[in-house]
């Protein structure tokens, strides 16, 4: 009965032997179910530490730039520092001085605006005459803009976007700071000589710190016939007939003579104007020629640097050049003159000493 017994409890041990093994086999590969999931699940959670940092890391960055570009548009008060001098433009318009101050503005330590007019802001309320750095800031915020708008422009020759300089920003800090507004600065002497004079010595002491002039100088005749053609409308011009060789038909050229009378008048009252300007600051003045520049534009570079004290590299003098164009723009040959047109200009030229050397013809 024993021997039964022992019998059938080992057949039934050996029944039930390969479910055994089988639920081993299950339990093994739940373990192993279990493993993955949970590696499955840490390297979720891994994976999540990882976007969280990466994002983490995106926001401090863009904080950063954020904080950069706050910095960029408001330098602080110790990048005016190392100033040297203040810089302000008389002359003529059409003359090249917008080319001068843009390769001035694309210096690493010059912010030169374009037609901040300081001048004409001077005799009315503004908000940066109350402290000098308000008005650095402000002239700084110009030329930031108008940056912007060079780089929209950049195909215009006209634009005279400097890339892969400093048009608009500076580095390190900014030596040089004034207002590119010759023909506003001009035009105040001409309406009241006294006046214009007397708010030039309160901008001198209002920055603390010297000022120096900066003129432009084109032929007179091509300053002359560049008014003409830009006060005409365009329009006007499609409409007008022109001869083979560009220059304009007498019917063309009797609706042109009055605009041409006009601004022979204009320019001729502005040789006076800066005639006694440059009296009154020769010792602070640099004068720039337009065809100089164009010719040979890193000796004049390099003239306007040592003018302002401040150093000029090879790769600054080099990328300026770049945008100087190679022939200089004759104008005055697209309209027709009279003599007596002709010998206003060069009777009021001939007597001064930094003009006479213009004629109608160059030789």
């Amino acid at each position: 009965m024993a021997l039964k017994e022992d019998s059938f409890s080992k057949e039934k041990i050996d029944a039930a032997f390969p479910e055994n093994e089988l639920n081993l086999q299950k339990r093994i590969l739940k373990g192993k179910h279990e493993e993955l999931h949970q590696s499955i699940n840490d390297v979720k959670n891994s994976n999540d530490i990882i976007i969280q940092t990466n994002n983490n890391r995106a926001a401090k960055k863009n904080k950063i730039e954020s904080k950069n570009k706050s910095d960029r548009t408001l330098p602080a008060p110790k990048y005016y520092d190392q100033l040297k001098s203040f810089v302000l433009f008389y002359g003529f318009p059409r003359s090249g001085q917008s080319l001068v101050g843009a390769i001035m503005d694309a210096h690493p330590h010059m912010t030169i605006p374009h037609d901040f007019n300081i001048v004409g802001g001077w005799i009315k309320p503004s908000q940066w005459k109350s402290n000098k750095k308000d008005l650095f800031n402000a002239l700084y915020a110009r030329s930031r803009d108008r940056c912007g708008n060079r780089k929209k422009l950049a195909g215009n020759r006209r634009n005279f976007f400097i890339p892969k300089l400093y048009q608009g920003s500076y580095q390190d800090y900014i030596q040089i700071i004034g207002d590119m507004s010759g023909q506003r600065l001009t035009q105040a002497y001409i309406k009241d000589f006294n006046k214009a004079k007397k708010t030039v010595g309160s901008i001198r002491q209002f920055v603390g710190m010297p000022i120096k002039f900066i003129m432009v100088l084109r032929n007179p005749f091509d300053t002359v016939a560049t008014q003409v053609l830009r006060t005409l409308k365009a329009k006007a011009r499609r409409k007008s007939g022109k001869s083979r060789d560009g220059t304009m038909t007498e019917v063309d050229q009797t609706n042109l003579t009055k605009v041409l009378n006009k601004r022979i008048r204009s320019y001729l009252k502005a040789v006076e104007a800066n005639k006694k300007l440059y009296r009154l600051y020769k010792n602070q003045t640099l004068i720039l020629y337009l065809n100089e520049i164009v010719n040979s534009p890193d000796t004049e570079i390099m003239k306007l640097c040592n003018f302002l004290g401040v150093e000029c590299s090879k790769k600054y003098i080099s990328l300026c050049s770049d945008i100087v164009n190679e022939q200089l723009s004759v104008t005055r040959k697209q309209i027709q003159w009279t003599e007596h047109q002709k010998d206003m200009i060069l009777n009021k030229i001939s007597k001064i000493k930094w003009l006479r050397k213009f004629k109608f013809i160059d030789t």
